[in-house]
């Protein structure tokens, strides 16, 4: 069914329509070898699981994004838009309420919601909560690859920030530990416990964020992303999906490592075609990137850099001079995520200055690749041979 019509049927929903075809072909007494019969019945099939394919738009509310622009926003294949008493979200809870007979007082999470997003999909109901969910978490990496920063929004802070939809941004943060006296029966004791919940924080979208993000690539990042989603476009559409995806991981990764390897594997699923490619032809494709302005130190969107490193750039004669020191910092970089992979450098032993460089430097490349609007690797190389 999924070659038949990609991503669109539920698999219950299928296999129930099979059982009922099956049992009213065996009712009517039909012969295995009447062919003409068979077929009409494997036709009527088809006809009954593509009737229950339809246009559908899911609505997911958003927790840990405050919503404060004037207008909805288009993210990868998803809108985002701003909740308030009268969005359709909120007409849709009103809505669901009443089919349920419940008028409850006190708001559901996802009245709570500041911003949701509204997904168009093709397919029977049961596939389009999946459906969206991978959307949604696809346009959530997009906005991570503007504004969210493993080492300042998780590692280096109090209190993290994350966004997701609701629901799932407390995962995996809840913890419960109890304490006992050896030797002694459990129904003698009364345990001692501590509970522990992860507080966060959100990520505030408004209208100067939303400009800076078209400002750089938005409209081309959901061009590329659409078109890799409708199965055509170029190496470019899918090598852009699979780095926003990893780089949306690095930035929620659960330790500095994880953060690490996801970041890199990021630029390399962007600057490779999945062959092996030496780490300096990496840093030599990254140096190009974010040295591609000659008035500013990191293109296109600057960001935080160690001191070390950014007074080595600062203090750069000329353009060339920087990309020779971004290129030897990035042979550096790939050497210390060669050694988190082979087990030669664990989580007390990154510095947080590498984490850092690796992230900014990353972030800049991906966003200065889809500006320079190569529509594969080897324009790009071409490019680079010209410089």
């Amino acid at each position: 069914m999924d070659r038949l019509y990609p991503s669109q049927t539920h698999r219950k929903t299928v296999s129930d329509l099979l059982t009922d075809a099956t049992k009213a072909w065996l009712e009517a007494g039909a012969n295995k070898n009447d062919q003409p019969t068979l077929e009409a019945a494997a036709r009527q099939f088809l006809t009954q699981v593509e009737e229950r394919i339809r246009s559908l738009v899911v609505l997911v509310p958003i927790e840990g994004l405050e919503a404060n622009f004037s207008e909805d926003v288009e993210i990868a294949r998803c809108r985002l838009s701003s909740n308030s008493p009268r969005s359709q979200l909120m007409l849709a809870i009103s809505q669901a309420r009443e089919r349920v007979h419940r008028n409850e007082e006190s708001p559901v999470p996802a009245e709570q919601a500041s911003a949701y997003f509204s997904v168009a999909v093709q397919s029977h109901f049961g596939r389009a909560l999946k459906r969206a969910g991978a959307e949604v978490e696809l346009a959530l990496n997009v906005i991570r690859l503007y504004r969210a920063s493993f080492y300042f929004d998780i590692h280096n802070r109090s209190v993290p920030r994350q966004m997701g939809i609701v629901g799932t941004r407390h995962e995996g943060r809840y913890g419960s530990m109890y304490v006992l006296r050896g030797g002694h029966p459990v129904e003698d004791q009364s345990p001692g416990f501590q509970e522990s919940f992860r507080h966060v924080d959100s990520y505030e979208i408004n209208n100067a964020v939303i400009k800076s993000m078209r400002a750089h690539g938005l409209d081309r990042i959901n061009k590329l992303l659409t078109t890799a989603a409708s199965g055509g476009g170029g190496e470019t559409s899918r090598s852009l999906l699979r780095a926003i995806d990893w780089f949306g991981k690095a930035t929620t990764a659960m330790s500095m490592a994880e953060s690490f390897l996801m970041y890199v594997i990021s630029i390399e699923a962007l600057l490779s075609r999945g062959d092996r490619t030496p780490k300096e032809s990496y840093a030599e494709r990254i140096a190009a990137l974010v040295t591609r302005q000659d008035d500013v130190v990191v293109f296109p969107v600057d960001g935080y850099l160690s001191r070390p490193f950014s007074q080595t750039l600062k203090s750069a004669a000329n353009q060339s001079a920087r990309r020779a020191r971004v290129y030897d910092r990035a042979v550096k970089l790939f050497g210390i995520r060669n050694d988190i992979a082979h087990g030669a450098k664990v989580e007390a032993e990154i510095d947080t200055v590498d984490l850092l460089d690796c992230e900014t430097l990353i972030r800049n490349a991906i966003l200065s690749f889809v500006d320079g609007g190569w529509d594969t690797l080897a324009d790009f190389k071409k490019w680079m041979a010209k410089r």
